[in-house]
């Protein structure tokens, strides 16, 4: 392994992204392993669902919004269910949820298992991401237009040629398809 072109082919995003995964492993840290299982299974649940609409709601959006591509509408589609569901699933947990920890006589074990529980949580938006915007940009590949939304383009770019999207596309996604694949349209588990 050659440490130096590992090191060197770190970008900003890449670093930015680092950060936002410690920023989880403290916020796991501090609300521990129910909070943290609970994040989890309100992503998890909010992915498989926003795959499951994905295809209905795409086509929807394709008969009424003709100025964008039938695969654009069900990346738009696949995505505003994916963050309508986490947001509402996160303000309801934030709401109702009543902190606990999982193990009273050892509180540290709690932290430290919520603090590598938020770092799983951050990985799985990531996968998630990927999972939503690939069907498209690799797929189509169209150039950009002028009636798109440009903060996904920008994410998305930023996000190409980085360690962490080759670490996301060639490990945690194909891990993930693994248990949840069969409950997935074919032309996004296709790509991984």
């Amino acid at each position: 392994m050659d440490i130096i072109g590992a090191i060197t082919s770190i970008k900003g995003v890449d670093l930015l992204v680092f950060f936002v995964l410690f920023a989880l492993f403290v916020l796991g840290y501090m609300q521990g392993v129910i909070r943290r299982l609970l994040g989890i299974g309100s992503i998890l649940l909010a992915l498989l669902i926003a795959a499951q609409i994905r295809t209905p709601l795409g086509d929807f959006l394709t008969a009424n919004w003709t100025q964008y591509s039938p695969q654009y509408d069900h990346m738009i589609a696949f995505g505003s269910v994916f963050v309508a569901g986490v947001v509402g699933s996160t303000i309801a947990l934030q709401l109702f949820f009543k902190p606990m920890p999982l193990f009273a006589n050892y509180p540290v074990l709690d932290e430290i298992l919520g603090g590598m529980l938020g770092l799983v949580q951050g990985a799985l938006i990531l996968a998630a991401f990927f999972l939503i915007t690939d069907p498209f940009f690799v797929v189509v590949g169209a150039g950009a237009q002028n009636n798109e939304f440009p903060f996904i383009r920008q994410i998305y770019e930023a996000l190409q040629g980085t360690v962490t999207a080759d670490v996301v596309r060639n490990q945690v996604i194909p891990f993930f398809l693994l248990f949840f694949g069969a409950l997935f349209p074919s032309d996004v588990t296709s790509l991984f």
